[in-house]
């Protein structure tokens, strides 16, 4: 969150200081008054190109300089610590400081009095700060990008109870994963047993002791010796038959299954 604002001699701006409080803070003024003069100092202060170079220091001063304050969290400490700055605060204080030489305009930018260059700053400003024009409202048809707008005016420990729910909702869709898969292996297996009863009352309707049924199971009965299970033969048998065949073997196979 943005605490406070210091702008000097930027542009227009001769010094102007600002301190937001949490929440909305609007910025109001005619027309040329320098409200987006404000926001591009923002900008600014992480390497934008908002305000042009050239026109970046006010006419006259050899110098110009903005500073803001924002509250950390544990994200960006996290985010210092990598890249080599030690966390002595709770605040950010962040400063660019721009000024004439040899016609030419160079800036220095520090984080809490340490020096950082550009490339990386602005990698921080991503943590600290968006900018939206009229033109990027859609970024806040995001979902997700309200809620962790939200969740940055929460107070820490509204933010741990929002974690803490995050990580129940995940695992309770796990579960609901699971209970899913259950039921349709249940479903399955219903489906299986009704198939079997099916074949199973089928098998206890067919008359398989009529003729000429019976007299053909009586000459396979009666054959020297059966083939092993799987190996193929030629064996002339009865339509009947081999239809009551062909039903025992699947009645079989899936009582195995």
């Amino acid at each position: 969150m943005l605490i406070q604002l210091k702008i000097k001699n930027i542009a227009l701006i001769e010094i102007i200081e600002i301190n937001f409080e949490k929440g909305l803070n609007i910025i109001t003024g005619d027309s040329g008054s320098g409200k987006s003069l404000i926001v591009d100092s923002l900008n600014a202060l992480f390497g934008g190109t908002n305000i042009p170079l050239k026109h970046l220091i006010r006419p006259g001063k050899d110098f110009c300089f903005i500073e803001a304050i924002f509250s950390s969290s544990p994200q960006i400490n996290d985010w210092l610590i990598v890249n080599g700055f030690q966390i002595t605060s709770s605040e950010l204080q962040i400063k660019r400081k721009s000024y004439k030489k040899n016609n030419k305009i160079l800036s220095k930018y520090s984080v809490n009095n340490l020096s950082i260059n550009r490339q990386l700053l602005e990698k921080l400003g991503r943590f600290l700060i968006d900018f939206a024009g009229q033109s990027d409202t859609f970024i806040f048809d995001s979902l997700d990008k309200r809620r962790l707008i939200i969740d940055d005016l929460c107070s820490q420990e509204s933010r741990d109870t929002s974690e803490r729910i995050k990580s129940i909702w995940g695992e309770t869709k796990v579960l609901e994963g699971l209970m899913h898969e259950k039921i349709e292996f249940s479903r399955n297996q219903t489906e299986k047993n009704l198939a079997i009863k099916h074949m199973l009352k089928s098998l206890e309707e067919a008359d398989l002791n009529s003729s000429p049924a019976s007299i053909c199971c009586q000459r396979y009965n009666r054959l020297p010796e059966i083939p092993p299970s799987g190996e193929k033969f030629n064996i002339a048998l009865c339509p009947a038959i081999a239809a009551a065949i062909e039903n025992v073997e699947y009645f079989v196979i899936w009582t195995i299954r």
